[in-house]
């Protein structure tokens, strides 16, 4: 009958099993699975690893940076700043303990 028949070219799963050949669609072992999810970690590892290379996370500016900044923009005039950096080189000074 025509159920009984493998396409042409495609092996029956008897002639895999004689061969010694895997087939595909078959149940896997415990290792086969722990092969598998071991190489999906590593695969998704590695994916974040580049995309934490390619995108490095921003340095936080120090307190002078941020004290000049806020000079530029005028939220500060000269006398704060000038009150604010020396005590800012006092701070550094003694170790930046308080």
């Amino acid at each position: 009958m025509l159920d009984e028949r493998t396409p042409v070219g495609v092996p029956s799963s008897e002639a895999h099993r004689e061969a010694g050949m895997p087939t595909w669609c078959s149940t896997s072992s415990g290792v086969g699975w722990f092969v598998m999810v071991a190489a999906w970690a590593l695969l998704v590892g590695l994916a974040i690893w580049a995309v934490c290379r390619l995108f490095p996370a921003q340095a936080r500016p120090d307190a002078r940076t941020v004290l000049e900044e806020r000079l530029a923009s005028g939220e500060l005039d000269v006398e704060q700043y000038r009150e604010l950096r020396d005590a800012l080189d006092d701070r550094s000074a003694t170790g930046g303990t308080r």
